[in-house]
């Protein structure tokens, strides 16, 4: 009776283990892959034009090859709006709505803000912020800043035209 139980517990720590490995294997490739990934642009900006405001998102394991699995969205000083991922799209905006935008960043605080939290294996995010002198990288280990982007992501996702799929 004892040797049995012994080696339940036994398989059962195996199992957590092999499990432990696979995901942690995941999850550093979903990393490993979305970091390598250069995407190539058919929208390039004028190189005096500012980014100030960078998303890059992606999720996995991507199901399938005809999916895409990121998607980045750049903002320049111009009003410049790139949607790069599973439609590519430029919109110019007006002054009005990036100061709307820059004003969302401001107001959320998040250029202050300490933003480390713990890390989401199968959805990463990275932020790139570039504001009146101010820059800051919110990194994929940055999770508790997410939130702090939900105002500006509503105004810049609005201008995407049909409902992004995946990602936030």
């Amino acid at each position: 009776m004892q040797n049995s139980k012994s080696s339940q517990k036994g398989s059962t720590l195996i199992v957590a283990l092999i499990t432990f490995i696979v995901l942690t294997l995941g999850a550093l490739g979903l990393l490993l892959y979305v970091s390598s990934v250069k995407t190539k642009s058919p929208i390039t900006a004028k190189k005096q034009d500012a980014l100030i405001y960078k998303r890059s998102e992606g999720w996995g394991p991507c199901p399938d090859k005809t999916m895409t699995c990121q998607l980045e969205t750049d903002l320049y000083e111009s009003g410049k709006l790139v949607f790069i991922g599973d439609v590519n799209k430029e919109v110019q905006l007006d002054k009005e709505t990036v100061g709307k935008i820059v004003n969302a960043i401001e107001q959320s605080g998040v250029l202050e803000k300490n933003c480390s939290g713990p890390m989401i294996l199968d959805y990463t995010v990275e932020y790139e912020i570039n504001i009146k002198g101010k820059t800051k990288r919110i990194g994929i280990e940055d999770t508790n800043c997410r939130g702090d982007f939900s105002e500006t992501n509503k105004i810049i996702n609005s201008y995407y035209g049909v409902k992004r799929k995946g990602g936030a």
